[in-house]
């Protein structure tokens, strides 16, 4: 079942701690009242007095735990268990073992557990709640505080695990998504430096081991200093999306584009020699020259200068040398006139007229 956002964010952007104390002393006054209403429990009824007396205090406790401490699973999911443990005890002392109510009280358990949408694990456990106190009043004769209780017992346990189900969740999703934020660059999209070395030290441990093809592209933009002081750094940040999208759009889904930093990207070639790696260089180069950036004061062009690297051309020792080799070429590129790719042995490209003057 898939979460409602709007409502599952409004029911967790209250306080942590205040709603898990209150949701804490529901179970713990609905498992006091089923103890002490019991007509016959396991235990004395001084020991069944202290367990209920004990737990009242840990529920007390909680409003002096700081706020902080309600926003780690690793507090609440201890909580959950120790209640889990202590409402169990409470059904075993006061022989609810021998009922069918302690087979319902599980299937509770279980279906929030399982249902992701807490709307939902609420609301079927209150129908079963239902159900189940009018199949109670209706077949037993005479019915006890004790038994009045279960229907409010497993409407309280429905919310009380729900809300924390929904707790582990909501924390999971927000991990995952800090973890996937962390791979990607913000403005582009593309994956980050951190995330560019990881997959190119696992990239030439394959082509190592396997003896396979591996090429490494870097790019930088030209003059795109020129670019941030003559048309403003909102201009920058639209070349830098544009030549992301190229740089995507010319690649194959098994390459691997990344934002290096700056204005600069690097591209993995798994499969790739170093003369397919530079016609994929050139490519990208043209793609790049021959898209114009319309202001309001006329149309600008950028071109990109780019080293190449590959494993067929040179026996590299490491991922980091074949990242130098790229990055070496990438300056000579530079040196050299810019809007050009350099291999060791290409020559020179012709920049456009319209591109922005060195």
């Amino acid at each position: 079942m898939v979460l409602n956002p709007e409502w599952s964010t409004s029911i967790l952007d209250a306080p942590k701690k205040t709603t898990v104390i209150a949701l804490r002393w529901l179970v713990v006054i609905t498992c006091a009242y089923l103890l002490l209403s019991a007509p016959e429990t396991l235990l004395a009824e001084n020991l069944v007095h202290g367990f209920v007396l004990l737990y009242i205090v840990t529920g007390l406790a909680l409003y002096f735990v700081p706020e902080r401490v309600f926003d780690s699973s690793y507090f609440y999911s201890p909580l959950v268990i120790f209640d889990t443990l202590a409402i169990t005890f409470s059904l075993v002392v006061a022989r609810q073992l021998e009922t069918d109510f302690y087979l319902t009280y599980f299937v509770v358990i279980i279906i929030c557990a399982t249902w992701k949408d807490p709307r939902w694990s609420v609301s079927i456990t209150a129908l079963i709640s239902l159900l189940y106190g009018y199949l109670l009043f209706y077949t037993v004769e005479a019915v006890t505080a004790s038994m009045f209780l279960r229907v409010p017992f497993l409407f309280a346990m429905s919310v009380f695990y729900s809300y924390f189900v929904q707790l582990v969740v909501a924390e999971r999703h927000l991990r995952r998504k800090a973890e996937q934020e962390a791979l990607r660059d913000p403005l582009t999209g593309l994956f980050s430096r951190r995330e560019f070395e990881r997959r190119l030290e696992i990239e030439f441990a394959r082509a190592k081991r396997y003896r396979r093809r591996l090429s490494l592209l870097m790019l930088d933009i030209d003059n795109f200093k020129q670019v941030n002081d003559t048309h403003g750094h909102p201009w920058g940040d639209r070349v830098l999306a544009r030549i992301a999208e190229d740089l995507q759009r010319q690649t194959r889904l098994s390459d691997l584009v990344c934002r290096f930093g700056g204005e600069e990207f690097v591209i993995i070639l798994p499969e790739t020699d170093l003369e397919d790696a530079a016609l994929v260089a050139n490519r990208v180069r043209e793609a790049i020259k021959q898209r114009p950036f319309r202001t309001d004061s006329g149309p600008f062009y950028v071109t990109a200068s780019i080293g190449v690297s590959s494993t067929t051309a040179r026996d590299y020792a490491s991922a980091t040398e074949l990242l130098t080799g790229a990055d070496k070429m990438l300056y000579v590129a530079k040196s050299r006139g810019k809007d050009r790719v350099e291999t060791g042995s290409s020559p020179a490209a012709i920049p456009i007229e319209n591109s922005l003057a060195s």
